[in-house]
């Protein structure tokens, strides 16, 4: 299984924001579409990885992990909330991005991290379709309204004849947004969805495939190698079992069927056709169940969301870490400048080891 950090680009409307000695005032949108590399379009490329001041050219060759291109040399990254040039400028390792604001000015900021209800003070700050409203991450409302879905309500509450009211759940009832979905079964079960419109679910033991699921909650069957898919362009997608490669060569993901991605070559000038599971490692094994465990025991929303703001990297450091060192694969040239470092003695425990379903397919 490949973790994968889930982005977005966000576009709202234009809001005049006065000059500041860099220090953005709360309130204030994002006006214009974020200026950062469009992955679709990316091309599979072979690059030297640079040290500290050595010579580097912004097209080709890639400067190291907390460092970026200037001026021909590989110079440190911009310090957060300095002034920047690119999506690239900020050190992409501690979670900062330039981001572009209302007056032109780009600023390395934290991106895409906060899930639902968690704290925020613009909407580039929130997860996937999310905005930050009253300063948590939520579902937009309309202005006309106060609701027309059960997600544009609180934690706790539902929507009804659009009036936000409070949520009174029968027996085997669940809040799927819930911070505690996984407690149905006292931890052994899961709320599956109902519907697309309501945030009211059922407890079951697993997920079929076919069945409704929350996209960036781990709620399907990986051990049978089943995915959440989106369907609609929500939250919401459907349990679906990734089929096997294609085996294609190819310099874009739209090179690429629908279940994969073009997972570039280190060292050669294309990629291949990869699917978003393969077999798992045995270090990566052994990282996955203590960052699924303390995921688990935590009070984080979303377990796909490994930016070093988010609410996982705070309560889960080192296991995020190891999963990023062992697990993931570049799937960007510009990936595999990235360090991340692990001490993989702590999962050593071989009398206590306990092993997860790997995910398999058959070539």
């Amino acid at each position: 299984m490949i973790l994968m950090m889930m982005m977005v680009q966000c576009q709202n409307e234009l809001t005049s924001m006065p000059d500041f000695p860099i220090e953005p005032q709360p309130g204030y949108l994002i006006a214009e579409r974020l200026d950062r590399p469009d992955t679709k379009e990316m091309t599979c490329m072979f690059n030297k990885c640079g040290d500290l001041g050595d010579p580097c050219d912004a097209d080709r060759n890639l400067c190291g992990a907390a460092t970026y291109c200037s001026n021909g040399s590989c110079v440190p990254s911009i310090l957060p909330g300095l002034q920047c040039n690119n999506w690239n400028d900020c050190n992409e390792l501690e979670g900062y991005f330039c981001i572009p604001y209302p007056n032109g000015t780009k600023i390395c900021s934290p991106f895409n991290y906060a899930s639902i209800g968690e704290n925020c003070t613009y909407d580039h700050e929130c997860l996937f379709e999310l905005k930050c409203l009253n300063g948590h991450c939520a579902f937009e409302k309309y202005d006309d309204v106060e609701c027309i879905f059960d997600s544009q309500c609180p934690l706790g509450q539902y929507c009804d004849e659009q009036k936000c009211r409070t949520l009174q759940l029968k027996d085997g009832e669940c809040e799927v947004f819930s911070l505690n979905f996984t407690k149905c079964f006292d931890g052994e079960g899961i709320c599956r969805p109902s519907s697309n419109r309501s945030r009211i679910g059922t407890c079951v033991r697993k997920i079929n495939a076919g069945e409704l699921c929350l996209r960036y909650h781990l709620n399907c069957d990986i051990s049978h190698n089943e995915f959440c898919v989106n369907v609609d362009g929500s939250l919401f997608g459907i349990c679906k079992k990734i089929e096997k490669r294609s085996y294609k060569t190819c310099f874009f993901p739209k090179d690429c069927l629908d279940w994969e991605y073009c997972k570039c070559d280190r060292s050669s000038s294309v990629g291949y056709c990869t699917t978003v599971s393969e077999s798992l490692g045995r270090h990566c094994v052994l990282t996955l169940l203590p960052l699924l465990e303390c995921y688990l025991n935590s009070s984080c929303d979303t377990v796909f969301s490994l930016n070093p703001h988010s609410c996982l990297h705070q309560h889960c450091r080192q296991e995020v870490r190891c999963v990023l060192a062992l697990c993931i694969d570049p799937t960007l040239p510009r990936d595999s400048c990235k360090g991340y470092s692990c001490d993989l003695t702590q999962y050593m425990d071989w009398n206590n080891l306990r092993l997860i379903p790997v995910v398999q397919i058959d070539y």
